[in-house]
This record gives C-alpha cells, structure tokens and sequence, in this order.
C-alpha cells in the first residue's frame, strides 16, 4: 500500500517535457551513471515498464491471453514497484525530498508513447520491431540491475 502511495505522489508532480523520444539503449549510454541517479533510475523505469505494459496488452489483443505466456504486464509493474521503493529508502520514506524540478516527462506521455508503439510495430510471431523493439531487448537487459534494486533494499 505504501509503494502504490508513492507512485500516486510521483505521478502529478511529473513534468511534461517535449523532448522525442529516443530509445532506452541510446538514452542510458548517454546517460553513464545512470544507475546511480534517481531521476535516471525512475525515468528507464517508467520507460521499461510500460514498454513491458504496453506489449502485453498488444499481444493479448493480436493472440489472447491464453497464449501470452510471460505476464509482461505484471514485469513492468514489478519495475516501477522496485524503482519506487529504491528511492522511498533513499530517502528514508520521505519522499518530498525528491527534486522533482529536473524531470523531464510525464507518466501519461510516456504510455501514450508505448501504447501507439506497440500498435504500430507489432509485426506478429510475438516480436515487434523500431524503438517498441529496441526498447524491449534494452529492458530485459536492465531486469538484472531492478531486481538489484529490490536486494538493496532489503
């Protein structure tokens, strides 16, 4: 319940940035400490979660639930669950500390963002191509680094 507070809290006091949206692979390696930034850390995760989010339900739609094996849309939330709790134990539950005057998107823009990816680059088989593509072999690579997130705070 408290994790599911902090992400209500994180949601409005987002940004709106009108920034394109360049793949997860190309803003991390330009981003070399992202991993120890915040703002970096909840970005990619935001990012990763709803490009896991977004395919789910893409797949679901184009072969049914029944044949979606993986539940992508239970790993992405499992991202942002991990990334939340990461930076409420940063800051010792005191999540008004966060800067939020540096973000640069919204949670709404970045799901709008994957929802129309995923429509439109989904090629059949369970693959997708373009940045729906990239981003997706990106995140799964980043899964180790979230899952880190969670040891951390235990």
């Amino acid at each position: 319940m408290k994790k599911l507070l902090l992400l209500l809290f994180l949601i409005p006091n987002l940004v709106m940035a009108e920034e394109k949206f360049i793949p997860v692979a190309e803003y991390t390696a330009n981003k070399a400490h992202w991993q120890s930034n915040l703002y970096e850390i909840l970005y990619v995760a935001c990012r990763c979660g709803f490009a896991y989010s977004s395919a789910h339900h893409q797949l679901v739609e184009h072969i049914g639930e029944d044949e979606v094996k993986e539940d992508l849309h239970k790993k992405g939330f499992d991202i942002a669950m991990k990334a939340a709790d990461h930076i409420e134990n940063t800051f010792g539950g005191d999540i008004s500390r966060f800067d939020y005057s540096s973000l640069e998107l919204t949670i709404e823009g970045i799901a709008d963002f994957y929802e129309g990816e995923a429509k439109k680059s989904y090629i059949g088989n369970k693959q997708f191509n373009g940045i729906m593509g990239n981003d997706l072999k990106a995140c799964e690579s980043y899964d180790a680094f979230f899952e880190g997130l969670l040891r951390e705070a235990v």
